[in-house]
């Protein structure tokens, strides 16, 4: 199968969820009745309507059509993200959108959560996008964690989010994103993340290696909701 055959427009939905090829949405007359075809895919909302991002049989093969567009996968998703490239998707592909809190929107939130005070609240935003990334699939995560985030003013909280992401991310062994080289996003010294009075240092043995290369301490066990 040619590259564009792998990545093209997508069409309107059959009743089915499907993409049409023909036209507007119908009573399914047996042309969409073919398995969705299978293989790696890129999924996100835009607009409030489910888009594929990429679509290709293999992840390298989703490499190679990012290499064509002389994009990171992490820089081609990141543009679909901030409205600066267009998505493509696959006909026939039903895939759901993925969701839950992404790193730029954690980011934010934590900052924001920071400066009044709130570092419980700040604990509970940096949860939620850990949370996302453990549900999602390697292409969720990668989609949930390509948009750069900007600093949340502390540099314990920013480690923590960098090495959560590079956490999941590795998990799955996905590509990971270029914002995770920033020097910026590793403390100088071990520190624990800050949340409450009551938080104690971690066993060490406990400390994810992504969290001990970035000096933050966190316990693998706190990386989820219970």
């Amino acid at each position: 199968m040619s590259d564009p055959d792998l990545f093209s427009v997508s069409a309107p939905s059959c009743t089915h969820g499907y993409h049409h090829p023909h036209g507007a949405p119908h009573a399914c007359d047996g042309c969409c009745r073919a398995p969705a075809p299978q293989g790696e895919r890129l999924v996100m909302p835009v607009s409030g309507r489910t888009t594929v991002v990429i679509f290709a049989p293999t992840w390298s093969a989703i490499m190679a059509e990012a290499r064509r567009r002389d994009l990171s996968l992490a820089a081609w998703t990141g543009a679909v993200v901030r409205g600066l490239a267009e998505p493509l998707v696959l006909e026939h592909d039903p895939t759901p959108s993925v969701t839950g809190v992404t790193a730029a929107v954690a980011a934010s939130a934590i900052a924001a959560e920071l400066a009044e005070g709130r570092p419980d609240q700040a604990f509970r935003s940096f949860i939620s996008y850990s949370d996302a990334l453990a549900k999602a699939d390697a292409a969720g995560r990668v989609i949930l964690s390509a948009a750069t985030p900007a600093t949340t003013d502390d540099a314990a909280w920013d480690a923590a989010l960098a090495a959560a992401t590079e956490y999941w991310l590795d998990a799955a062994t996905a590509p990971k994103p270029a914002w995770l080289a920033d020097p910026w996003r590793r403390l100088d010294a071990p520190q624990t993340l800050s949340y409450s009075r009551y938080v104690e240092p971690p066993d060490p043995a406990e400390v994810p290696p992504q969290f001990i290369a970035r000096n933050i301490l966190v316990a693998s066990s706190t990386l989820e909701s219970v």
